[in-house]
């Protein structure tokens, strides 16, 4: 069935056409110029949104577990699937297939599956019995012209980002164990080359040639040929339409440009894409939150502090002990001030560690009044001071409080601690 496409007027055409031979392109491009491309990827992997200009596509790769084919039991499947959606453009129809629509997805067939871009003996489980098959759905959303060239890039960019879960054998064969992403990582694909298709149509029995046509311009032109280039500048197939004659040596001066241009601009573009998106999975992934959480716990471990501080809480540390054998050095209490501070001295709080030994706090009492909790769980903090303990070998660091008063003891029995009221202040 044919497609119904779009009136043309002859005063679009001949404008066309004039600029054309005036070597001249509407949008303002050079006749050996691409539109801009641009991908996003979806947050599941396999999926990519690729814009070229206007056109427009979608692709999303899937992965199921089938039998395999007799005549190749060790190799796995890869399907192609295209839909042209029918608000894509008025010359589509849905569930019905046109000339166009036969041809772009042949020509998306050989670019992936007959060039083998994807390792097929990779995908099989179980030799004869069980492979992996790969479905390959491309959406077209918006026909802007140049679709088969959007929807390679799509397509192999789209292989490149879907992962599939791991899976085990045992027993010969017997015992198939597969893993979810939470269990192990997923795994990649083994894709041996990246093919992207280059677009050049001819007017003018073939003495002008354009890059990238776009709608308008493909109404006008006279031929296409289309070239599958891989990222080692190989050649993976040659497909021209049209009423279009090239001369041989047209036909390699051709390639060889497309060959330029798939190289050094389309898989470029992919694989900076594909970078991109791994970098930022990367600093978005749990570990990466969990440590940025830690670092700002470490940067920032008390939390904000109001501006005037009126608590008298009375703090005792019960159990200090020292972790190395000698225990003789720090026989004595030492009682400190306690006093208020303010949200802007946090920076100045001092860390209660020994130069030479670590000091392990076993247990924190808090003894205030009932008028006084109320004052202290609205996150009122006290300052630490410096002091030094007295009748001892070593010289420490304990803390100054302002208000209340804290207790140090290096007794591990609980009654050694006195236990001291604001009246005794």
């Amino acid at each position: 069935m044919q497609s119904k496409e779009p009136l043309l007027s002859n005063v679009e055409r001949k404008c066309a056409l004039e600029l054309l031979q005036q070597k001249r392109r509407l949008d303002g491009r050079r006749l050996s110029d691409l539109r801009n491309i641009k991908l996003t990827f979806a947050q599941k992997r396999g999926g990519v949104f690729v814009e070229l200009g206007q056109t427009k596509v979608f692709c999303e790769v899937s992965c199921d577990v089938n039998k395999p084919t007799p005549s190749r039991p060790n190799e796995g499947l890869l399907y192609v699937n295209l839909d042209l959606c029918p608000m894509a453009s008025l010359s589509f129809e849905a569930d019905r297939s046109s000339d166009f629509s036969v041809e772009t997805h042949r020509v998306i067939e050989k670019c992936l599956k007959d060039s083998k871009c994807v390792d097929l003996e990779s995908l099989c489980i179980v030799s004869g019995g069980m492979v992996w098959v790969i479905s390959v759905n491309v959406q077209v959303l918006n026909h802007e012209g140049n679709i088969t060239d959007c929807s390679c890039i799509a397509a192999i960019a789209a292989l490149c980002h879907f992962r599939r879960p791991d899976v085990t054998v045992e027993n010969c064969g017997k015992e198939v164990t597969f893993y979810s992403e939470r269990e192990r990582a997923l795994v990649s694909l083994n894709i041996q080359h990246m093919p992207v298709c280059v677009t050049m149509g001819f007017c003018d029995e073939g003495e002008i040639c354009i890059m990238d046509p776009t709608r308008l311009e493909e109404a006008v032109i006279q031929g296409k040929m289309m070239v599958a280039i891989n990222n080692h500048k190989q050649v993976c197939f040659v497909h021209i339409s049209g009423g279009v004659l090239l001369k041989k040596d047209d036909v390699i001066t051709y390639t060889h440009k497309a060959a330029k241009i798939a190289s050094e601009l389309i898989i470029t573009t992919i694989k900076e894409a594909l970078k991109i998106d791994a970098n930022n999975r990367n600093n978005n992934s749990m570990l990466a939150r969990m440590q940025t959480r830690l670092d700002a716990v470490v940067e920032k471990p008390i939390a904000p502090l109001s501006e005037n501080v009126n608590v008298k809480a009375k703090h005792i540390f019960k159990h200090l002990q020292k972790d190395n054998s000698d225990k003789s050095s720090c026989t004595q209490h030492s009682i400190v001030d306690v006093q208020p501070i303010k949200s802007g001295e946090i920076d100045k709080l001092p860390v209660l560690i020994s130069n030479e030994t670590q000091w392990n706090v076993k247990n924190v009492a808090i003894l205030m009044d009932e008028s006084e909790k109320d004052e202290y769980e609205m996150g009122n903090v006290t300052k630490i001071k410096h002091k030094h303990l007295e009748n001892s070998t070593e010289t420490k660091q304990v803390p100054e409080v302002m208000g209340p008063e804290i207790v140090l003891s290096d007794s591990g029995d609980e009654s050694d601690v006195e236990q001291l009221t604001l009246d005794d202040l």
